[in-house]
């Protein structure tokens, strides 16, 4: 139906741009990744940087690999997100036919953020959030990009201790994404509410979520996560006296974690099993294992995972007669506290030196 000819400016067609210039192939499209990648961090890495943006499927390609490298190498992933932000954002080249630039934008921000929550680097996840939300917002379909973005928040409420905020509002979020169809990240949701849950004291409600990750078919998929869920089951196994049933759990979660390639999760772990063992009494193995998730965390560049699990080894310390080597742990775990402004962990740290 016509109205004169006219057509309402509402129900125009768009004539989106079209790409110039030939389309790679995946195995081109991977080579070129590969070729970028190994060239980071050399002489003239502004320039590649400048070349890559005329090649939006191979900047997606590498903002893939540094999303699964996140977790191992989050320093790295920090240094080159930022940079690859700073360079599409001060380029007038076009990138791109649509919104590529504004997704591009948000997705190398989005990077930076989750670099810095793993870091610890907490004031610089919040700033680089809010760049990534903001580049987002210009893009067609925000609405999933956004809900990425929403997820980070909460992991960093949840690593803040706002555990309330975090077990009313993942819910919410975990229903946003099965609309949505994205299945995995429907399950983190249901990971972070269940560390919420643990760490509210409301064992009960937390392993419902755990054990509904743990029966899933994600196994393969996402190993990790279904890792991470089984070590904190085993903590709560531990916190009930239950050993027998935590050591079947650890033993379940140590090869979904070492096949995820997770180095995070399983530093993790081995505090995890200092904890089991220092419940148990075996103050020196538990010392052990504490000292060594803290030398993996510092390898990762985890600072505030460091400071806190300093605190949770010099507890240790102190009930097994050493106040000496319990004072050096605190002292050296006070400057990334005051840094990150670690509120809680600061507090603990002065009724432990009091002690």
């Amino acid at each position: 139906m016509t109205f004169g000819g006219l057509m309402p400016e509402t129900a125009r067609l768009l004539h989106f741009p079209v790409r110039s210039g030939a389309t790679l192939s995946q195995e081109q499209t991977l080579e070129q990744t590969r070729v970028y990648l190994g060239q980071v961090g050399e002489e003239g890495a502004d320039a590649r940087r400048a070349a890559l943006l005329a090649v939006p499927d191979v900047l997606l390609s590498v903002c893939v690999y540094l999303r699964e490298q996140v977790d191992g190498s989050a320093d790295q992933v920090s240094k080159e997100s930022i940079a690859l932000y700073r360079s599409i954002g001060g380029s007038s080249a076009p990138l791109g036919a649509f919104d590529e630039k504004d997704y591009f934008l948000g997705e190398t921000a989005l990077l930076a953020a989750t670099a810095s929550r793993v870091l610890g680097k907490r004031s610089d996840t919040e700033l680089w959030l809010d760049r990534a939300e903001a580049g987002f917002r210009h893009t067609v379909n925000a609405s999933p990009l956004l809900a990425n973005v929403t997820y980070q928040r909460l992991a960093l409420r949840c690593e803040m201790g706002r555990y309330e905020e975090v077990a009313e509002l993942a819910p919410m979020l975990a229903a946003s994404f099965s609309k949505q169809n994205m299945i995995q990240e429907q399950a983190k949701c249901v990971l972070l509410e269940g560390i919420a849950l643990k760490q509210s004291g409301k064992h009960e409600r937390a392993l419902v979520c755990f054990e509904s990750l743990r029966q899933s078919s994600l196994r393969d998929r996402e190993p990790g996560l279904v890792g991470i869920a089984l070590v904190n089951i085993a903590d709560m196994h531990v916190a009930g006296g239950s050993d027998a049933l935590a050591a079947t759990s650890y033993t379940e979660a140590l090869p979904l974690l070492e096949r995820a390639q997770r180095p995070a999760a399983l530093a993790h772990l081995k505090s995890a099993i200092g904890e089991t063992l220092q419940r148990q009494g075996r103050m020196v193995a538990s010392i052990d294992a504490y000292q060594a998730a803290i030398v993996d965390y510092e390898a990762l560049g985890m600072s505030t995972w460091v400071a806190y699990l300093r605190l949770v080894l010099a507890h240790a310390m102190l009930e097994s007669g050493q106040p000496r080597e319990a004072e050096w742990q605190i002292l050296a775990a006070l400057p990334t506290i005051d840094d990150e402004k670690m509120v809680p962990e600061g507090f603990s740290a002065v009724a432990l030196l009091r002690e």
